[in-house]
């Protein structure tokens, strides 16, 4: 067996003491001074000796300053002593680290004060300072204790608060009073009055008392003739004048005198349109008269309306009303007539043989103005030539309706007493029920034993 034998490690360290000045540091056992390096052989863990450097080095001491502060003539107190004002004294305590500190105080004086107050009084009264009463103009030091607990001086100076005047500018009706600190003062007055202002002190006010002014005006009224104007409550005619006592803005009495004059009155003319006998086409047309610019009318003096036309109106009698823009009414009678219609017989007529034809016009019973005509041959006259036997009707239109007559032309020498008659017209629309159906006429006294008839084209 081959044994191998190695060398264990050995250690080395430091360590750093402190200790205070003038003290030791304690290493193994040994007391080691300030600023001591020494090595110590010791054995380390694995048995083998070490060595460990040790090192003193002195702690810090500390030094500091406190500034006391005492009123001039008392003293300071620190650490249980008494220190006059302008002492510098050092006391030497231990600090944190368990070393001497030196604590420097340095004792100063307070400071001590001095001011003023300015106190006010009204006259003849005083002014309270410190519980004792100061009349105006007197100056008096007191002395008290400031802030700090130092005795101060303050110099009180009392003056006088003014005293006020001032004016109060009253107004009452004439005959009435103004009212101030609960008197009444007649319109003229002038008074003084002993109050307090608003600092306390005795004021003298002078109240002076004028009149308010009264009105007086003039109204002009106007009303529709015959009607009255309305003032107050009261109903004044046209042409009226009358004075009356109001209360103003101010509440005094006020004169107003009232004139009532009349509106123009209400002129107007009638345009009548007459109306057809069967149908209500009648016409009233209203027009202004006299300036009158703006109107309405009625039919039942209730209903206006601006329109200035009533139109479809029968025949008879009406009452129009007419307002104004001055809310003033008229009434005026109308009557509608009824308008002429035409009225005629168309005769019959006999065609002379040896004559090309016969004139044709109606037999008028009423003809009026601005009729037309319409004939079975179209024509539009009112007479026309007829060159051949047969129906004709004549058709005449008015402006409220159409009227139509028929006549029969015959040959000369055709007479009622003809055995037969056979026409050679006949109208399938003829207001005559003998004209719409195409026939012969046998007489009653003839027995027809044959009969053929025959139609034709062109």
């Amino acid at each position: 067996m081959t044994v191998t034998v190695s060398a264990l490690p050995t250690s080395t360290g430091k360590v750093t003491g402190k200790a205070c000045p003038g003290g030791t540091f304690e290493y193994a056992g040994e007391q080691l001074a300030v600023g001591v390096v020494r090595d110590f052989k010791l054995q380390n863990w694995l048995g083998c000796d070490s060595i460990v450097t040790v090192t003193v080095s002195a702690l810090p001491v500390s030094a500091g300053s406190v500034a006391g502060k005492a009123c001039p003539g008392g003293t300071f107190q620190y650490a249980g002593e008494q220190l006059a004002v302008g002492l510098v004294k050092d006391f030497t305590f231990q600090n944190s680290l368990g070393c001497d500190s030196i604590v420097t105080v340095t004792v100063s004086a307070l400071p001590v004060s001095t001011g003023s107050a300015a106190g006010k009084a009204c006259p003849g009264s005083t002014f309270e300072y410190a519980g004792e009463q100061l009349a105006v103009g007197a100056i008096k030091d007191f002395m008290l204790k400031n802030w700090l607990g130092c005795d101060s001086v303050v110099t009180v100076t009392v003056s006088a608060l003014p005293v006020s005047k001032s004016s109060v500018a009253g107004k009452a009706c004439p005959g009435s009073t103004f009212e101030y600190a609960g008197e009444q003062l007649a319109v003229g007055a002038v008074k003084d009055f002993t109050r307090k202002n608003w600092l306390g002190c005795d004021s003298v006010v002078t109240v002076t008392v004028s009149a308010l002014p009264v009105s007086t005006g003039n109204l002009t009224g106007k009303a529709c003739p015959g009607g009255t104007f309305e003032y107050a409550g009261e109903q004044l005619a046209v042409g009226a004048i009358k004075d009356f006592t109001l209360q103003n803005w101010l509440g005094c009495d006020s004169v107003v005198t009232v004139s009532v004059s009349e509106y123009p009155s209400v002129a107007f003319s009638i345009l009548a349109k007459a109306s057809c006998p069967n149908t209500a086409t009648g016409e009233l047309t209203v027009s202004p008269l006299g300036g009158i610019t703006e109107i309405s009318i009625s039919l039942n003096a209730t209903d206006f309306q601006d329109n200035l036309t009533f139109q479809h109106l029968s025949e008879g009698a009406y009452t129009l009303t007419v307002k104004d823009q001055n809310g003033c009414t008229a009434q005026q009678e109308a009557v509608l007539d009824l308008l002429p219609t035409a009225a005629f017989t168309l005769p019959d007529a006999l065609l002379p043989c040896g004559a090309p034809s016969i004139t044709l016009s109606p037999v008028w019973e009423n003809k009026p103005i601005g009729l037309q005509y319409q004939w079975h041959n179209g024509a539009p006259v009112e007479a026309i030539q007829v060159a051949e036997a047969g129906l004709v009707w004549l058709e005449v239109s008015d402006q409220c309706q159409t009227v139509r007559q028929e006549a029969q032309v015959r040959w000369e020498g055709e007479q009622e007493g003809d055995l037969v008659y056979v026409p050679n017209v006949f109208s399938p629309d003829a207001q005559e029920p003998l004209n719409s159906v195409f026939k012969t006429f046998i007489a009653t006294d003839v027995e027809v034993l044959r009969f053929r008839l025959q139609v034709f084209d062109r």
